[in-house]
């Protein structure tokens, strides 16, 4: 029998009310189509059919056949257009995940496992499943992130099932990083997820300034620091962390013995509020961080300078906080940073040329503008304005975010603030003289290129200017 043939007489059978007679027969000429490649008759075939099983049967002939050729979207549509009732298909169910995984649309995958738990299980071998789990939540692992950062709702939902599937693959002999941390991040969102009841971010509160490293935080969080009821901890992030390599955990008592920890700035190594006894517990036991971190400081509002989102995500991956967006002009921020390597001093690297800045800061940035939820207000504030007219600023700010205003926090900064990192030479100056003043910026020292080159680049003034637009809603 010619294709034309076997096309014609699967396009008639198609259309009678089935019976086990005429399935035979579907499935004997569908297949005989199938292995003569003929797309195009079994979606003739297809479009006029009248049983649902019988469809997905021929759904999963065409996949099968586009697979083949390579056309992996055509296979993800065609799957995605039927997924509720494919996912009671194991054989269109497997090859429409494939698609998934190879055009890498792995929130997709989460879709369909989330309508279709149960049967997405039954319906899948082991090794079947295997596959899945690796090629999509590893591979989503190696974007962890990225999705952290754009889709914080979605993978506070996801968290027990990654933590349920990435969990044994992190302890493998040879985890990979990506996939270590994203087990270690579900882990952690399921722990706060359990304890939530337990903290509100109400009682107390948490201020967190957010941004990229050298936007004014330290001058920023010294005078939040001083007002009534708030306590600055700085960069929290470092109170079980080295500052060695990758920043490893605090393990022990031996640890705080070494060069690369972070002390407190006020006090030292002998600090009676961030203790070693305190900064080991927090290391073993991170739920509820701010939390913990603010009731050992005593604070009504704790006001924090972790900056980076990932960080402010992984300290506290409900974002139970208030935010103010910390941002200087791309000239000043540039500016900056290469003095930092200019002076080739110890500590945070800097960014070692324009591209790599630029990229970090439209990054970030763009993040905070589009992505970041917290769950209480965001401000964005003008570092270069706000050191024009300080008193000001902090005034709005403090109307903004209910803080108790105290004018002259601008103008004396209280000098016992138990805090961690942040712009050494700043911190200085303002345990030698708390009455420093906050100055504007002067011009930077940047050459003719530099300039030009951030005036030219449309995403730094993209982002430089829709930042500009928030910061002129929330300050008048």
């Amino acid at each position: 029998m010619g294709k034309s043939k076997y096309a014609d007489k699967l396009k008639r059978l198609v259309q009678i009310s089935p019976s086990n007679a005429v399935r035979t027969k579907i499935s004997q000429t569908s297949m005989e189509l199938f292995k003569s490649q003929d797309v195009s008759a079994l979606e003739e075939a297809l479009a006029v059919c009248v049983d649902r099983d019988t469809s997905m049967d021929l759904r999963e002939l065409i996949a099968r056949v586009r697979w083949k050729q390579a056309c992996y979207e055509d296979v993800a549509e065609h799957f995605l257009a039927v997924a509720d009732g494919a996912a009671k298909h194991a054989g269109l169910l497997k090859i429409g995940l494939a698609a998934l995984i190879k055009l890498g649309r792995f929130g997709d995958v989460a879709d369909i496992y989330h309508a279709n738990q149960e049967f997405f299980i039954q319906s899948l071998s082991a090794e079947s499943q295997a596959h899945v789990y690796q090629d999509a939540w590893l591979s989503m692992a190696a974007l962890a992130s990225n999705r952290l950062a754009t889709d914080l709702q979605r993978t506070r939902r996801d968290a027990p099932f990654l933590q349920s599937f990435l969990g044994p693959a992190a302890r493998a002999e040879a985890p990979k990083p990506v996939v270590a941390a994203a087990a270690e991040h579900a882990q952690r969102m399921c722990a706060e997820e359990s304890r939530a009841h337990e903290w509100d971010g109400a009682h107390p509160r948490h201020i967190a300034l957010a941004g990229t490293s050298y936007c004014g935080s330290t001058i920023l969080s010294a005078v939040l620091g001083s007002l009534p009821g708030c306590e600055n901890i700085g960069e929290s992030y470092w109170l079980t962390r080295r500052k060695q390599g990758a920043h490893p955990a605090l393990a022990n008592e031996v640890d705080f013995e070494r060069e690369n920890v972070m002390y407190c700035r006020s006090c030292g190594p002998e600090c009676a509020t961030l203790t070693t006894s305190f900064r080991l517990e927090l290391s073993r036991d991170p739920t509820l961080w701010y939390r913990k971190i603010a009731q050992q400081c005593a604070a009504e509002m704790l006001i924090s300078s972790d900056k980076n989102h990932r960080k402010l995500v992984c300290n506290d991956p409900l974002l139970r906080m208030d935010t103010v967006v910390l941002f200087k002009s791309p000239e000043q921020h540039w500016w900056s940073n290469l003095r930092k390597i200019q002076s080739q001093a110890k500590g945070f690297n800097p960014l070692s040329c324009l591209e790599e800045f630029e990229r970090s800061w439209t990054g970030e940035y763009g993040v905070l503008l589009d992505s970041f939820t917290p769950s209480g207000k965001t401000i964005f504030l003008c570092f270069d304005a706000f050191c024009e007219a300080p008193a000001r600023h902090l005034k709005q700010l403090c109307e903004h975010l209910s803080l108790p205003f105290k004018e002259d926090a601008v103008t004396n900064v209280r000098r016992a603030q138990h805090f961690l990192g942040g712009n050494a030479s700043v911190s200085t100056a303002y345990q030698q003289q708390p009455n420093m003043q906050v100055r504007p910026l002067e011009a930077t020292g940047l050459s003719n290129a530099d300039k030009a080159k951030l005036a030219s680049s449309t995403a730094t003034q993209d982002i430089w200017t829709r930042c500009m637009t928030r910061y002129r809603q929330d300050f008048d």
